[in-house]
């Protein structure tokens, strides 16, 4: 089925600029066969079980597609060596205890060379610490705090990040909230608490000078499922448009706000795709909805091969933020 035209695709994140960093290492690598080849262990640290395991499951198999792909066209090069890629990926299970957990395996009994992760500044936080002390590279998909310790920086200089921070897209976003709804006055921001109060400042500042009023911010846990009494309290302010900050929940959040009645547009600014709200919160309540995510019915020819890909693999439901 098409997605809805009324899901308006936003941004372009993640998987291209992941593709693009990557095709530099696979662009050394010609074809050839594994025989002799060394091995290459890279490690991942993704919460593939918990409240956001869609995103972290999503995650996972991009990069073992990926991996896939490299292998299959005879690996890379180092120096005048071959090597073959061993992706092991492991589950952070979405806490600090769990990513250091998961780093030390990678790198102290696996060999991990490279390990991306995680989603959480805590848990990216504790991987930060092992790879550090091991001279191991760490790949950090994105930031969710600006400024936050664990954040790339010139005394980090085996730590990558390859997103932008999601607060860069707070300008682009308000002026298409104000360009496609004109009659969009005031916001509610919805965000995890979990320390976003830069970020949520940063949004306000970017919405107030763009004319709209910020009527409300509502905080709730982040290990939150029942999103009804949080979006009872936002709706009680009457938004013209809601903000759902950086949330693998957004589209949860999106049910709850429709079951209480809100018709308005709904902003999520994390990368999760319309695909995932279309299957999740289903079709009827997904309209007006704004999201930073992927657009798997327009894809271009790199998510095409990734959605081909996937299907070929794992023959099941493609997610974007893969």
């Amino acid at each position: 089925m098409k997605l809805s035209k009324k899901i308006c695709m936003l941004l372009i994140s993640g998987l291209l600029i992941t593709a693009l960093l990557m095709t530099t290492i696979s662009g050394c690598a010609k074809p050839a066969s594994e025989a002799g080849a060394k091995q290459l262990v890279i490690g991942s640290i993704l919460p593939i079980s918990g409240p956001i395991s869609t995103v972290g499951i999503a995650m996972t198999r991009g990069l073992e597609l990926y991996f896939d792909k490299v292998n299959e066209e005879g690996g890379i090069n180092i120096g005048a060596e071959k090597y073959m890629i061993k992706f092991i990926p492991e589950d952070s299970k979405l806490s600090p205890e769990g990513a250091g957990t998961a780093a030390r395996k990678l790198v102290h009994q696996d060999g991990a060379k490279f390990v991306f992760g995680a989603v959480l500044e805590p848990a990216t936080a504790a991987i930060a610490d092992v790879t550090e002390a091991a001279e191991v590279a760490h790949l950090i998909f994105t930031i969710n705090i600006p400024g936050h310790p664990v954040d790339v920086g010139p005394d980090k200089p085996l730590t990558a990040r390859l997103l932008i921070s999601f607060d860069d897209t707070h300008t682009i976003g308000f002026d298409y909230l104000k360009e496609a709804y004109p009659n969009v006055n005031t916001i509610a921001i919805s965000a995890p608490d979990i320390g976003y109060e830069g970020m949520i400042e940063d949004a306000i500042f970017a919405a107030e000078t763009r004319g709209f009023k910020v009527v409300h911010v509502q905080k709730w846990p982040f290990e939150t499922e029942d999103f009804i009494p949080i979006y009872t309290r936002l709706l009680a302010e009457k938004p013209d448009a809601i903000m759902a900050m950086i949330s693998g929940q957004a589209h949860y959040q999106l049910m709850a706000a429709r079951q209480l009645g809100f018709e308005g547009p709904f902003y999520s600014n994390a990368p999760t795709g319309p695909d995932v709200f279309l299957r999740v919160a289903g079709a009827e309540v997904s309209n007006d909805v704004i999201t930073n995510g992927l657009n798997p019915d327009d894809p271009t020819e790199v998510m095409q091969e990734v959605m081909d890909r996937w299907q070929a693999k794992y023959k099941d439901d493609f997610i974007s933020d893969s």
